[in-house]
């Protein structure tokens, strides 16, 4: 329980290392506030740069608010009228799927008016093309996303051979029953065979069988479980 555990544990840190690295998710007004009427949104997204493939999450209480996406003309004049779209549920996640501007804001009457509605300026994330001058700082960049890549694929492998070895470990288990099933039968015709020699020399054959394939199976246990733990190792 423990390994797979701490299996889960490292697959789930990979994932959200992979995720870091691509896309972003913001919280609309935190940490200092969520979706409501005393966050000041225009300083809000002065310290955020949002590009394609981030999301925004606007938290609120259903009952007291909603969130409406409009134009810009919309926007302006506090109107929700003609919106793009409008959402309800309190925890409502937008993508941002392409640069451009987004607008959004409370319909409820009264609440843009009190600074309840938000611009998003979404930009394309800077090209890969080499410049002229790429330096230190570009190379460090990508840094993070190659490792974070290869941590998960480490991780992912660990999660194979964690499943592979818990099957191995069921087929013993069922193995080592049917064999005592066996040479239970086994022992049992001893009284039925004319030949007591006989009867034991069938028992210790299966013996000597059933021996030697129990032992391969810890053998093979043993080596993927080292081979589990070497992976593990090799995440930190």
């Amino acid at each position: 329980m423990a390994m797979a555990a701490a299996v889960l544990l490292a697959v789930a840190a990979a994932v959200v290392m992979v995720e870091v690295a691509a896309a972003a998710t913001y919280t609309v007004g935190a940490p200092d506030g969520l979706w409501d009427m005393q966050t000041d949104y225009a300083e809000w997204v002065k310290t955020k740069t949002f590009h394609p493939g981030d999301n925004i999450t606007f938290t609120y209480s259903p009952e007291l608010h909603d969130v409406v996406e409009v134009t810009k003309a919309g926007y302006d004049a506090c109107s929700s009228a003609n919106n793009i779209s409008a959402l309800r549920t309190g925890n409502d996640v937008v993508p941002l799927t392409a640069a451009g501007t987004r607008y959004f804001l409370c319909g409820l009457t009264g609440h843009c008016g009190n600074g309840m509605k938000i611009r998003v300026d979404v930009v394309a994330a800077a090209s890969s093309a080499p410049g002229p001058a790429a330096g230190p700082a570009s190379l460090s960049a990508a840094v993070p996303t190659s490792a974070s890549r290869a941590a998960a694929g480490v991780a992912i492998r660990v999660a194979a051979a964690s499943l592979l070895l818990h099957a191995a470990r069921r087929r013993q288990l069922a193995f080592t029953t049917r064999a005592s099933l066996v040479l239970r039968a086994c022992v049992a015709t001893f009284g039925v065979l004319a030949s007591f020699v006989s009867a034991a020399y069938v028992c210790s054959m299966y013996t000597l069988l059933f021996s030697r394939m129990l032992v391969s199976f810890i053998f093979s246990q043993q080596a993927g479980q080292q081979r589990i733990n070497a992976l593990a190792r090799s995440i930190t």
